[in-house]
């Protein structure tokens, strides 16, 4: 595959070996760069790679197709007592990020890569654990195929990055992948792939008590570094195996997990034994936090990071911003495709309630993350009891608004068949 005219503007260095130079580079036709957090930016990194092949499709149709637009997911202290709430130097794996953080941006258990798969053919991969070798070959495969890659905490938490191509020079240390940027590509030097012994490498996962620890191994492996970033997704479109009569049905599948999802009191987090509130009870939950939790958090910090108030505006920010998209994006699809899945007279009202849905949240957005960016007004919003009070009142209304289109979406499903287009 020839290169793109896009590239990279960032001149590489060799570990100060002057005599490394280029052997060979592959770029990929560029992309439109991800913008969104947490699941949503993997789901525009996917519909990316799809488009990319050739495939019709959109973000937005991802969103509704896997059920990402009506997820809402708040990890619930009250679900998991005697969970700790802070990370522990004995139990590094216990409990690693603040409490705040687990699963409001990422978790879907509808299975979004397997839905996009279902739904467009082909197959989305989710590989992780890899070191940097293994990673450096799989993005060589994948990129010599003519398909990008989605890397998710690449760079930043809760972002995602396509890789669109990679650099082999002669010194086997350095190897440079390329990352999707605004109207240029950015390249990403790896660690290089050499064994070190790493002290008290992880042996095995075991469960015990809520928690996740990793055993010590009785002596020392040398190991290579892990890759980059926490996920890495290949996306490899491909024949599409019906597994529904129609596109309609399979829509009133993801309409049906979205109330069932909707009014569910909790769920797992995949294999662990931690639970996070679901649908309504996640805006109960997150509301509840905003009041009572953040003066806890205050008190006594659960992050690790630098400025823990910060912290908690952006996160607060970016979760009402997501959530806020996700259902303008439901509202928005389930308008143009009024009449398909479920009745006309039902979809425009559900399309009307998530609007609203959208429009609380944003305003809750607004409050932590102020238009002019100014990071002591975002602070000031986490100190001040009564604005944190006014956007858990917002929570609430956007929950009113979620419980009718709930009611809504349970009427229309009802009428709709089981059956057909």
């Amino acid at each position: 595959m020839s290169a793109s005219p896009s590239r990279p503007t960032t001149p590489s260095s060799s570990h100060g070996n002057p005599l490394a130079t280029l052997v060979h580079e592959q770029l990929l036709p560029p992309l439109p760069r991800p913008d969104a957090w947490g699941i949503a930016a993997e789901l525009q990194g996917i519909a990316a790679c799809y488009v990319a092949a050739g495939v019709a499709t959109s973000f937005e149709e991802l969103m509704v197709v896997t059920g990402t637009a009506f997820r809402a997911h708040v990890f619930s202290i009250k679900l998991n007592p005697g969970l700790r709430l802070r990370p522990d130097p004995e139990q590094p794996n216990a409990m690693w990020s603040a409490r705040y953080l687990w699963s409001s941006l990422q978790h879907n258990n509808y299975g979004h890569t397997e839905a996009t798969a279902y739904y467009l053919g082909g197959e989305v991969r989710d590989a992780v654990g890899m070191d940097v070798l293994e990673f450096w070959k799989v993005v060589r495969f994948e990129v010599d195929a003519g398909r990008p890659l989605v890397l998710y905490g690449g760079r930043a938490a809760h972002r995602a990055d396509l890789i669109v191509g990679y650099r082999l020079e002669r010194d086997p240390m350095r190897q440079v992948i390329y990352l999707q940027g605004d109207g240029e590509v950015i390249p990403l030097e790896l660690p290089a792939p050499t064994l070190q012994v790493s002290k008290g490498a992880p042996a095995a996962r075991v469960i015990a008590d809520g928690a996740i620890t990793l055993p010590r191994p009785e002596s020392d492996r040398p190991q290579r570094p892990p890759m980059p970033g926490e996920q890495l997704f290949l996306v490899r479109p491909g024949p599409l195996q019906a597994y529904r009569s129609s596109d309609a049905e399979r829509i009133r599948d993801v309409l049906r997990w979205a109330v069932e999802h909707g009014h569910h009191r909790k769920e797992l987090i995949y294999e662990t034994s931690r639970f996070y509130a679901t649908g309504l009870q996640a805006f109960e939950a997150w509301a509840s936090f905003l009041t009572e939790g953040i003066e806890e958090e205050l008190a006594s910090p659960t992050s690790d990071a630098d400025d823990p108030v910060a912290d908690l505006a952006l996160h607060t920010a970016i979760t009402a911003q997501e959530w806020s998209r996700a259902r303008r994006v439901a509202a928005t699809w389930l308008r143009a495709h009024a009449g398909e899945a479920l009745p006309t007279a039902v979809t425009r009202p559900t399309a009307d309630a998530y609007d609203r849905v959208a429009d609380a949240l944003e305003y809750v957005r607004g409050i932590f993350a102020p238009v002019d960016d100014a990071p002591e007004a975002a602070r000031a919003a986490v100190r001040s009891r009564e604005l944190r009070a006014h956007a858990a009142t917002k929570i609430r209304k956007a929950a009113e608004a979620e419980h009718e289109a709930l009611a809504l979406l349970t009427a229309g499903l009802t009428d709709a068949p089981e059956t057909g287009g």
